[in-house]
């Protein structure tokens, strides 16, 4: 049974699940540790088993193995700490999680065993991102690689290359696509529809990050019918967070109300979507949502769980903030954005401008222009370099209503140079709300 659910995971067979928990049944009541602890390992897609939910069967099965195995340093209890690291994702704090990945990684460090090393880092990896994390991660995954490549083998080389987040996060934008061409690479040699499917998210990941919007809804498309015929249980989500953000990028985020309030209503242990709810209430013209929804969100002091997805709540309440010139928030909101001033953050599943832009607009609302200036032209040199053009228009046009709000000496010709240039670019590239935003902050310089 644990062979056959294996080849079921492998080939996308969604019931893979429930054969390895029956597996798992029979090795507790015969009392098999061996066969218990690879049921546990086998019955995990490397990740968490599905976006917002939380598999206590899962966990159960991981936490007996592990209560089965002596208390010392072995490969089998590296791994699972590691499973049950990723699959406490929407259940328990980033401490928590954080302490387990320590624990796996120490305990494959010791044991010197370097694909057990590459196999913790990427199982624990998705459980640990958060902006806090980052150099930890580079580092760790950078170690994975070096260990992958010594292995000469396809499977851990995908592991470690096939989650370009975390390059585009620390700017390193070549190496984000170098990694990502050799883990597409290794799942095409490997030919397993989720590693497929990972890489065609991933693809579609890159192109929202370039603002080649079509693009970008093709590939998330091809990755809907890659998830969904591997039996996925979460495609449609994945789809749908990029469907929203392509929409955020197109300047049709407000079409999407009603798709955006169900998710929230679906995924309550996901509280960031309804930060972008408030984004997409802003966007269909709805502002007393909007404010309604920051409002509540900054109640609980913009508390939003540390993992991935805290840049996507932060940053939506932080749209409305700066568009709605909600400066009674934006202290806050900067407070929390300052120490990852220099990231561009990215889920794995989306990116998003850099941290810098965001922290321009929220320092132009609050009238401290010199810091908005610098913060402007932080976010400026990381879209040229990343070749991100949707960030790029955006970020010029808070930049010129900034430079028109200051009106010093020369500020109304250099804020007419950069809104006309996010212009030209949102009409080219489809950006509507930025075509429309530098339109009316041109209508405002004499």
């Amino acid at each position: 049974m644990i062979g056959l659910g294996t080849a079921q995971r492998q080939a996308g067979i969604a019931s893979f699940r429930e054969t390895l928990l029956e597996a798992a049944r029979g090795a507790r009541e015969l009392g098999d540790t061996d066969r218990l602890v690879a049921a546990a390992l086998a019955n995990s897609r490397g990740f968490f088993s599905a976006m917002g939910q939380f598999d206590t069967e899962k966990i159960d099965v991981i936490e007996a193995a592990l209560d089965a195995l002596p208390d010392t340093d072995s490969p089998e209890r590296a791994r699972l700490l590691a499973t049950l690291c990723t699959e406490l994702l929407y259940d328990s704090p980033l401490e928590r999680r954080l302490a387990l990945a320590d624990e796996a990684k120490a305990i494959a460090r010791r044991l010197g065993d370097r694909a057990v090393f590459v196999d913790v880092v990427y199982r624990c990896g998705t459980a640990v991102h958060a902006p806090s994390t980052l150099a930890t991660e580079l580092a760790d995954f950078a170690e994975a690689f070096v260990a992958a490549s010594e292995l000469a083998d396809a499977a851990p080389l995908y592991f470690t290359s096939i989650d370009c987040s975390l390059a585009v996060r620390a700017g390193q934008f070549e190496l984000a696509r170098e990694r990502l061409a050799v883990g597409r690479a290794m799942a095409e040699r490997l030919g397993q529809p989720l590693l497929l499917w990972v890489a065609s998210f991933a693809d579609a990941s890159l192109a929202l990050l370039h603002g080649d919007t079509e693009e970008a809804e093709q590939l998330a498309t091809v990755a809907l019918e890659v998830g969904t015929a591997g039996g996925e249980p979460d495609a449609f989500a994945f789809y749908g967070v990029q469907l929203m953000q392509s929409r955020h990028e197109q300047g049709r985020l407000g079409e999407l109300v009603s798709l955006v309030a169900d998710t929230a209503d679906q995924n309550p242990s996901i509280p960031t979507f309804r930060a972008v709810l408030a984004a997409a209430h802003l966007e269909a013209g709805d502002e007393a949502a909007a404010r309604a929804l920051v409002d509540e969100a900054a109640a609980d002091s913009f508390s939003f769980p540390e993992d991935s997805g805290w840049f996507d709540g932060i940053l939506s309440c932080a749209k409305v903030v700066i568009e709605l010139q909600l400066g009674v928030h934006g202290e806050r909101l900067i407070e929390l954005l300052v120490p990852f001033r220099d990231q561009v953050p990215h889920n794995g599943v989306i990116p998003q401008p850099p941290v810098a832009m965001y922290l321009g607009g929220l320092a132009t609302v609050a009238g401290r222009y010199e810091e908005a200036e610098s913060y402007f032209g932080q976010a400026a040199e990381l879209n040229t370099r990343g070749e991100m053009k949707f960030a790029a228009a955006y970020t010029h046009t808070l930049w010129g209503r900034m430079l028109r709000a200051r009106n010093g000496p020369g500020d109304a010709d250099r804020a007419r140079e950069l809104l006309e240039q996010a212009r030209e670019s949102a009409a080219v590239h489809g950006y509507a709300m930025v075509e429309r935003r530098a339109n009316t902050e041109l209508s405002k310089l004499s």
